[in-house]
């Protein structure tokens, strides 16, 4: 049973654009996914895929092996471990603050005939090919400032864009959804 997940700060067209070579690369189905008391799910492609976000609300993509059909997922009891979905956290920007993005697996989901814990094993493989071509096109490391007790370190792990560089150098913040005490900006 694993988690795995590669947290990153990008821009939502450096980030589609990312995505849609790695989606085009491994012949992957992307798939729009929003919450809610609306919860939705619905299969998306790389042609404009800004505008069908938007229009659509999704706030997360799942990125699939082909032959998954929407008509197969349950939108409101999602079980990514089962279907064999990456998920990616799709980057929000808020005035002068970019959220941190995350690429993310969970193998795992009980089986509703026999309460057992099942695992997608082949997930595994899918989340590192993912991961492998997203990273490449991002750089090192981010340090992680405690704006309340002043406390700091480098998170070697969390990439970043050379667009999100640019936006810090600019005077934009770089944060954690639900984390407002700490500051991330990134390590030359």
């Amino acid at each position: 049973m694993a988690t795995k997940r590669v947290q990153f700060f990008a821009t939502l067209d450096d980030l589609l654009l990312m995505l849609c070579s790695i989606v085009k690369a491994l012949n992957l189905s992307i798939f729009l996914y929003r919450g809610g008391t609306n919860a939705a799910i619905k299969q998306a492609d790389c042609e404009d895929l800004v505008r069908q976000i938007q229009a659509f609300g999704a706030s997360r993509l799942y990125l699939s092996e082909s032959g998954l059909a929407v008509s197969e997922i349950n939108p409101k009891d999602l079980e990514p471990g089962r279907l064999g979905l990456v998920q990616i956290i799709l980057p929000r920007e808020s005035g002068k603050i970019m959220f941190m993005s995350e690429v993310a697996i969970k193998t795992d989901w009980i089986d509703d005939a026999t309460g057992e814990r099942c695992e997608n094993r082949r997930l595994l493989s899918l989340f590192k090919r993912v991961k492998t071509e997203l990273v490449k096109g991002m750089a090192g490391s981010v340090m992680g400032e405690n704006i309340v007790t002043g406390g700091s370190a480098v998170y070697s792990t969390i990439k970043y864009t050379k667009t999100i560089k640019a936006f810090v150098d600019n005077g934009g913040e770089l944060m954690q959804e639900g984390v407002n005490n700490v500051r991330f900006r990134p390590v030359a």
